[in-house]
């Protein structure tokens, strides 16, 4: 994650916590802003570091909403591991998995990555109304499962397949 990126997410973490919201913001990965995350002193804020396997996939299970108001991602696969987990989705417009996962307002929503003002009214929605975030992470899980790689190479087998057993398949040049 990039400086902005946790700004933006901890100063719209700050004003839900001023307003007196029940929450934690779980921070999973690794990289150069590991140190001032560490440093950061907040009731709210619980760091997991890197995690894979096993340890990630509990983490989904125990988290409602993901987000990540990135700045620019080309794709964001971690994007889709969490639409798969079942979580609702709040990511930066940037991302290409926005594209694919985010169906506005049903499977999560789509943010200006700077715009801390959409992110906390996003964030008190959820908040406000814990069903509605179950609701839209279950549309995620089935967007996520449209572009599974599993059943995206099996469709591109049946395709190669079914072109050469077509008549105009097996014709020669």
């Amino acid at each position: 994650a990039r400086a902005g990126q946790l700004q933006v997410g901890q100063t719209a973490a700050r004003h839900l916590a001023r307003e007196e919201y029940q929450f934690v913001v779980r921070v999973v990965g690794s990289g150069p802003m590991s140190s001032w995350l560490s440093a950061q002193n907040h009731p709210w804020l619980s760091i997991a570091g890197f995690l894979e396997g096993e340890a990630l996939r509990q983490e989904d299970r125990e988290a409602d909403v993901y987000v990540l108001p990135t700045e620019g991602d080309t794709y964001g696969v971690t994007v889709h591991e969490a639409a798969a987990s079942g979580l609702a989705l709040i990511v930066g417009r940037t991302a290409g998995a926005v594209e694919t996962l985010v169906e506005e307002g049903v499977s999560g929503h789509a943010i200006e990555s700077k715009d801390v003002k959409q992110l906390l009214q996003i964030m008190r929605g959820f908040l406000q109304d814990r069903e509605k975030a179950k609701a839209m992470g279950k549309a995620a899980r089935g967007l996520s499962e449209l572009y599974d790689v599993k059943i995206l190479g099996r469709r591109t087998a049946d395709f190669i397949s079914s072109i050469a057993n077509s008549p105009l398949g097996s014709e020669k040049p």
